[in-house]
């Protein structure tokens, strides 16, 4: 095993206090919002001491886990291109060829198989090796650079939401900036971290380019490096956020066309156009998406994905089933349902299986209430209503809702729940955080009404006169 000492620590306090000091520094600079500026630092703060807390738990509760041998193959990486710079930057470049690998010897060490036969969570130690690099191949520098890199993205999505609801950003805050379970999942070196920043980053170069069309080009590179990390890592999450972006898009044109005449006429038009547009994406696409280029093989990957997840030698009490899954469109599509509820909502208490699902039941329950408090003021009817009056949110639902299904068929397994759909937390809150606000202001109002409504019950006395 792959030793990390707590003198690694002591030795990353340097890069700690750069970091915050850096942080501090873009706070007081004019790149940030006057009133955004306190939410900046203090949620780079947590997600500093996040990202401390997540190597600790892995280190000494997990004995390593996946988040050290990622630095590991990012460690070796770096050894043999002190000894073999062509080799190494042919690896970077995503060669893991069986010759590669014999580059690797007693000194510079050995990357974990089980990661370099399988492209996708290798491509974390590829990434990772950047910031190893100036992290001196420490593994807290490294994942406090990795936590700071991937606020970024975070923040993006943090101001996107604010932008359009700017009176909610205190709200905002807490749901995107502040929530526990992606400060803590979503800071470490892993797979989640990077594609959670990812897919919100790559939420805003969409708004910049297709729907405010500002900044053009710089967000075109930078949503094509998010895609490209997007589909080396996770390729449904891609899959997961098209539909929802397709519809974002589409809604947003609709509404600016004032006459229907003209609207209805370019309805039909403008839903080919997002249907050959996707369909030329992932047909171009198939190859980068593997398991996930097509329906069938989507299908086949949940399956057996379910089916290692279950194993109960390996995973034990944190399992849950919601029925076999047979590889058929038909027999996915009828657990959308309860899919989708137990990935919003799940764990409940009394699945708690291991002392790490505590905080995630916390949050779940609040989450429940919260939701259950919106239905009961609003109902369907209204929430409907809420939701067609603003096309961000519509986007922020299409995607909660379509990453739901997915991760909430195929993981079968709370540990893997809590980290698998991080990437879909943040819309998940946003759009909870938005419905709850105007289901509350839409009932105050129909309470003024009803108020209003209610006759006079005071009459003047008779035998009182104003003019004494």
């Amino acid at each position: 095993m792959y030793h990390v000492s707590f003198l690694d620590f002591i030795f990353s306090i340097p890069y700690l206090v750069t970091l915050l000091l850096l942080g501090n520094f873009i706070k007081t600079s004019n790149k940030i919002d006057a009133h955004l500026k306190k939410y900046f630092f203090t949620g780079f703060t947590l997600k500093l001491i996040g990202v401390l807390g997540f190597c600790f738990v892995y280190l000494y509760v997990y004995g390593g886990g996946d988040t050290v041998n990622y630095f590991r193959g990012a460690d070796v990486i770096i050894n043999l291109a002190k000894q073999n710079t062509s080799v190494a930057l042919s690896i970077l470049s995503g060669n893991l060829s069986y010759h590669n690998y014999t580059y690797f010897n007693h000194t510079t060490g050995w990357p974990a198989w089980y990661m370099w036969i399988d492209a996708n969570t290798f491509s974390v130690s590829r990434l990772t090796s950047l910031f190893a690099l100036l992290g001196v191949q420490n593994f807290f520098a490294t994942s406090l650079l990795v936590a700071s890199a991937t606020y970024i993205g975070i923040w993006k999505f943090y101001r996107l939401a604010c932008e359009h609801f700017p009176h909610l950003h205190k709200q905002f805050a807490y749901a995107v900036l502040y929530f526990p379970s992606l400060i803590f999942w979503g800071s470490g070196i892993m797979k989640d971290s990077f594609t959670l920043s990812c897919a919100c980053w790559l939420t805003y170069n969409f708004y910049q380019i297709a729907i405010k069309r500002q900044r053009v080009l710089p967000n075109i590179l930078m949503l094509l490096c998010n895609l490209y990390i997007i589909l080396n890592m996770k390729a449904y999450v891609l899959i997961t956020l098209m539909p929802g972006l397709a519809l974002w898009y589409y809604s947003h044109t609709i509404s600016n066309i004032k006459l229907q005449i003209i609207k209805w006429s370019v309805l039909p038009v403008l839903l080919f156009i997002i249907f050959i547009s996707l369909s030329y994406m992932i047909r171009n696409l198939q190859h980068a998406m593997g398991d996930y280029g097509s329906v069938d093989t989507m299908l086949q990957k949940a399956k057996v994905i379910q089916g290692d997840l279950l194993r109960a030698e390996q995973y034990g009490s944190n399992s849950y089933y919601i029925g076999q899954l047979d590889g058929t469109l038909g027999n996915a599509l009828s657990r959308i349902p309860i899919s989708v509820f137990t990935a919003l909502y799940r764990p409940l208490p009394n699945e708690i299986g291991s002392i790490m699902m505590v905080l995630s039941v916390v949050e779940n329950i609040f989450l429940l209430m919260v939701t259950a408090g919106i239905l009961w003021r609003t109902k369907i009817i209204g929430i409907i209503a809420i939701i067609r009056q603003n096309t961000f949110i519509q986007f922020t639902l299409a995607y909660t809702l379509v990453f739901a299904f997915g991760v909430g068929l195929a993981s079968t397994n709370f540990g893997a729940l809590v980290r698998y759909k991080i990437p879909m937390v943040p819309h998940f809150l946003v759009t909870i955080v938005v419905l709850h606000h105007f289901s509350k202001r839409a009932a105050g109002e129909r309470l003024i009404n009803a108020e209003q409504s209610i006759p006079s019950m005071s009459h003047p006395d008779p035998g009182h006169s104003t003019n004494r």
